[in-house]
């Protein structure tokens, strides 16, 4: 049967796809957007527990980290409240100062910003920060990049490193009543204009010629039009033992090859819900702990006041945690909290409501938290980012060249402009 002409398929329900998905139906064109999970939003997930009511976790997505043109935009169209990140940074490892802070984190932006030829990030610091004296500085450095960005220092690119380090912002956002408000704007957008949006439906294989694509599913149906948009995590696309990896036929093999070329990285996420606020006794603004047990970070809710505090693990260290429960984790994170603020675990376990764990490198369809650069990502992402015979695109937020890499705005530049090429 003969499909109509500027139908297109978008496979993954995420940001990227979602906000693709509205722009193409405003161009008239005929769009199913076919979504391998039970819900939309990709790793953007905010959750509202039944058994505590009032708080709210993301599970995915939660900072903005500045004051971001598309994520604003957007934010202002749906008149989607934001509230500023407040908050004190409070240090609890021997450090006397974060990585990112003082002097020698300026000396490092200084020399990374002279790099001619692009090396990894063990080696930048291997050659201009060597010696005995900077032991504790690039252990902090390779710590800070592992954490924050995901990335393993031994291959993660230095160049890309200093333009997102030196473009940070100090303007920290969140979206009031979670990021789900934005997924939720995006898919009542899509489907008032016409788009056919199908949920639990996991794309297994896309069979294609020029302006023809069939994609079946893992249930067997199919669906076809003139063009499909790819917008899964590059986590999936990496690596064909993982659930939700899209075969081609025929293969397109220097698009797979491309996403090995593409940095991804774990995250751990850990929610504790407790009777009372016990760190604010000490410190009544905090905002951020950093500390130097089994999980380096932990936030709060800051300014709100509530009980919620949340763990991170990020980059190497999560995925260490990989093969472990979520028993062993919380047990962790516990004497983690015990051994940070000097109270005895069986305290912080009597006080203990709520946990939920979220290892994001075992969730299906994701397969990691979000992406980062290596030393040849620039050149897969100009790769992946030109059509295959003007039939097969790709999109998302690892696909994004600029220095918001790894962010909702990243998936959001990423669909917008992909969805411009396929006029």
């Amino acid at each position: 049967m003969p499909v109509q002409q500027q139908s297109i398929i978008i496979i993954g329900g995420g940001v990227a796809g979602l906000i693709a998905a509205k722009k193409l139906c405003l161009q008239k064109k005929r769009v199913s957007l076919l979504e391998a999970r039970d819900r939309l939003g990709g790793r953007i997930d905010t959750v509202i527990p039944g058994q505590i009511p009032g708080f709210i976790l993301e599970c995915g997505a939660e900072f903005i980290h500045g004051k971001l043109p598309a994520t604003f935009d957007l934010l202002k169209k749906y008149k989607i409240p934001i509230r500023r990140v407040k908050g004190e940074m409070i240090n609890l490892t021997k450090e006397k100062s974060s990585a990112h802070e003082g002097s020698a984190w300026e000396r490092l932006l200084q020399k990374m910003s002279r790099l001619k030829k692009d090396i990894t990030l063990s080696d930048f610091l291997g050659q201009h920060f060597s010696g005995e004296k900077y032991i504790s500085f690039n252990h902090s450095i390779s710590r800070y990049a592992s954490g924050f960005d995901l990335a393993d220092p031994d291959i993660a690119s230095s160049k890309a490193l200093y333009r997102e380090w030196n473009g940070e912002s100090d303007d920290q956002f969140r979206v009031e009543g979670g990021y789900k408000k934005l997924i939720d704007a995006l898919h009542n957008d899509c489907v008032l204009s016409g788009c056919e949006i199908s949920m639990s439906t996991a794309v297994k294989e896309i069979r294609w010629s020029r302006n023809l694509v069939t994609a079946t599913t893992t249930t067997g149906k199919t669906f076809s039009a003139s063009k499909a948009l790819i917008t899964v995590p590059a986590g999936v696309l990496k690596d064909e033992t993982k659930k939700g990896f899209i075969h081609f036929i025929p293969a397109i093999p220097e698009k797979i090859h491309a996403f090995k070329d593409i940095g991804y990285g774990s995250v751990i996420k850990i929610f504790l819900v407790f009777k009372n606020a016990f760190w604010q006794s000490a410190y009544r603004h905090a905002g951020f702990f950093f500390t130097p047990h089994f999980i380096p970070t932990w936030w709060t809710q800051e300014p709100e006041k509530n009980t919620l505090l949340v763990g991170w693990i990020g980059g190497c260290e999560a995925k260490k945690w990989d093969q472990y429960p979520d028993e062993k984790i919380l047990d962790v994170a516990v004497e983690s909290l015990a051994l940070s603020f000097d109270l005895n675990k069986n305290i912080i376990k009597a006080m203990l409501v709520y946990s939920k764990i979220i290892n994001w490198n075992n969730e299906d369809f994701s397969n990691g938290g979000y992406s980062y650069s290596m030393l040849n990502t620039a050149a897969a992402r100009k790769q992946l980012i030109e059509p295959t015979a003007q039939t097969i695109y790709f999109a998302g937020e690892a696909l994004y060249g600029g220095s918001m890499q790894g962010t909702v705005e990243a998936a959001l530049q990423s669909g917008i402009e992909c969805a411009e090429k396929m006029k």
